[in-house]
């Protein structure tokens, strides 16, 4: 999508997608490829992270949101000792969502609201309270 501003009031804020304008990309080897035009509020997922040219992180939020309840869930059919506990949700959960959040960038509402689903489902099963 081609990024354009446009100016009202004195406030910036992003165009909507032109339709009927073709934007194309050339590779190294010469290759010419259309990109699709999408809005700038939808997101895309890029290098493994859903983000969207308004800076609107909803999608991965939610994404990261689903992955540890589900993570979640799954742990809790297993019987796990504490150890276990600790070791998965550093290995598995806690690498899951570390990539993105270091390329997200959350309000603190939004940390606040995945922290809460990650306490949720991690504390317990360490054995903290």
């Amino acid at each position: 999508m081609r990024i354009s501003h446009k100016w009202k009031q004195g406030k910036s804020s992003l165009e909507r997608a032109n339709r009927n304008e073709h934007l194309e990309v050339r590779d190294p080897n010469g290759h010419t490829t259309h990109l699709q035009q999408i809005e700038a509020t939808k997101a895309k997922r890029t290098l493994g992270v859903w983000q969207s040219a308004c800076g609107d992180e909803t999608t991965q939020k939610n994404l990261l949101i689903q992955k540890i309840q589900t993570w979640g869930d799954k742990t809790s059919i297993k019987s796990l000792t504490k150890y276990e506990a600790r070791t998965a949700i550093k290995q598995t959960i806690g690498r899951t969502i570390w990539y993105p959040l270091a390329a997200m960038a959350l309000s603190k509402n939004e940390c606040t609201e995945v922290q809460k689903v990650m306490k949720k489902e991690t504390i317990g099963k360490m054995g903290v309270v």
